[in-house]
């Protein structure tokens, strides 16, 4: 007799998946094969279908409770369609993130292959960004990583705030100066950043726009090559036709994609807001 529904690896290589993950899916009685006397598990096109809607979902970001409730009936149209919209501003989010790693990537990889390049630039486009400009108490908390998380636990615990490098915002004239720069040191804030900022000075926005995104590998205490790298800029500005917009440059530290330099180098990155001509 022609076998007319799918056994358990080829369901596997079908959906990429594991025998592990088809288990527990069982398990939870979400997904449910016929089986056979001899204990064999078969699946035939509604099946396959369930299996589709349950990567679409967890792709989403719901749980399999979730999934779960769904599946036994216990959730409502209306209850769905805000379950869906708020997994959907999840996934966005995730989307912009690996955005992100791929332009840092991508800007890496110039830096590292280009011996003769000191730099590297990207124009991005970035999303309105709120960031809460820490006092000299709060500077002194980023020294002990427990410090910290007691001061914003708060912010933790909600769900308003997800771990970010701390940033630097100062004068872009100051790249010039060949010194030690006294940036403010700043922190991205969650969409709902008025609960943690007080004073209206505590808050600095950058708006939403195109950025001249600059990796560029600093050498602890080399602030006379910061200079150079302002002329190239300034290259940059007359190659492209580009008008820089407003007075302040962001900074960012990215020590996760310092590996392979010296030790006392590490990769940096300038984003300042521009617009063409």
């Amino acid at each position: 007799m022609t076998r007319t529904k799918l056994i358990k690896s080829e369901v596997i290589q079908l959906f990429k998946t594991t025998k592990e993950t088809l288990r527990y899916y069982e398990q939870m009685g979400i997904l449910k094969p016929e089986v056979s006397d001899n204990n064999y598990r078969y699946y035939d096109f509604e099946d396959l279908q369930k299996l589709r809607e349950i990567f679409l979902l967890r792709n989403l970001d719901l749980s399999l409770e979730e999934i779960k409730q769904l599946d036994d009936g216990l959730v409502n149209k209306d209850d769905y369609i805000e379950l869906l919209k708020s997994n959907h501003k999840t996934l966005q989010e995730k989307i912009q993130y690996f955005q992100d790693i791929q332009g840092n990537v991508e800007q890496l990889i110039e830096v590292l292959e280009k011996k003769d390049k000191t730099f590297s630039y990207h124009f991005r486009e970035k999303k309105e960004r709120h960031y809460h400009v820490l006092d000299p108490i709060e500077t002194e908390e980023m020294d002990s990583p427990k410090a910290f998380f007691d001061s914003y636990k708060t912010l933790i615990k909600n769900n308003n705030y997800s771990e970010r490098t701390l940033q630097m915002i100062y004068p872009y004239d100051l790249l010039g100066s060949g010194k030690k720069i006294n940036a403010k040191v700043c922190m991205e804030l969650p969409n709902n950043f008025k609960e943690l900022t007080k004073k209206s000075q505590d808050l600095i926005i950058f708006p939403a726009g195109t950025y001249l995104s600059i990796f560029y590998p600093f050498r602890d205490g080399g602030f006379d090559m910061l200079p150079p790298l302002k002329t190239e800029i300034e290259k940059v500005f007359k190659e492209k036709t580009i008008i820089r917009k407003g007075t302040i440059v962001l900074e960012k530290e990215h020590l996760e994609l310092s590996l392979f330099l010296d030790k006392d180098t590490t990769i940096f990155e300038l984003q300042i807001h521009i617009e063409r001509e």
